[in-house]
């Protein structure tokens, strides 16, 4: 429990260095593996994380399919342990794994805003990896479940400009200042790819803009 509390308070070495001298029973195993993988992963020691996480899906995973609420509550979370261990396996530079942990990710989500999120986190792992196509190809999925997404948008728009794109990148900065107007790289992208095809004063009307 106080683990917990440093954890909430954002002082992951106090947790770590409690948590790191308990040896838990098979009734506290759960809640350890939870915990625990979850404050390594907010420390970026993926490395440590990414064991306690797999831990924590597995036991998940096991738990039965019956009405108990507790029971119910933990398989709840198979989309919240298969999300972030694709996080963490992003960080350590495991391609396969991340990829195949997101997907895992997509299919347990229970509702829309956690699938579009996932969704959402493939499209961005895509463009890291630098497979633009891809990536646009993911985020014309996501923006099919919810066209007012706004991160879905940035996203294809920076994969559109990687691939000098220039109609996708102009189209998704209109696409992106309708939603929200108040972040600057819809604006930048537009701008620089007005400005490479000597269409000066589009570009100077984005940067007035």
């Amino acid at each position: 429990d106080l683990a917990r509390c440093y954890y909430q308070n954002e002082m992951c070495e106090e947790a770590i260095s409690i948590l790191e001298k308990l040896s838990p029973d098979e009734e506290q195993e759960y809640e350890y593996s939870n915990l625990f993988g979850r404050v390594l992963y907010r420390a970026d020691a993926y490395d440590r994380a990414c064991p306690q996480l797999k831990r924590w899906l597995e036991l998940i995973r096991l738990t039965p399919e019956d009405d108990d609420e507790e029971h119910k509550k933990r398989r709840s979370r198979e989309f919240r342990a298969c999300h972030i261990l694709s996080g963490c396996c992003h960080e350590m530079g495991d391609r396969e794994q991340a990829m195949e942990y997101v997907e895992q990710a997509i299919r347990v989500a229970d509702n829309q805003e956690d699938m579009v999120s996932a969704m959402q986190y493939k499209a961005y792992m895509l463009f890291t990896y630098e497979e633009y196509e891809k990536c646009i190809d993911g985020c014309d999925q996501v923006i099919e479940k919810n066209d007012r997404y706004f991160p879905a948008y940035l996203q294809r728009q920076e994969a559109a400009y990687k691939l000098k794109k220039g109609q996708q990148v102009v189209d998704d900065y209109y696409n992106a200042i309708n939603i929200y107007n108040g972040y600057y790289k819809p604006y930048l992208l537009a701008a620089q790819t007005f400005f490479y095809h000597d269409q000066y004063e589009d570009a100077k009307g984005v940067l007035d803009r």
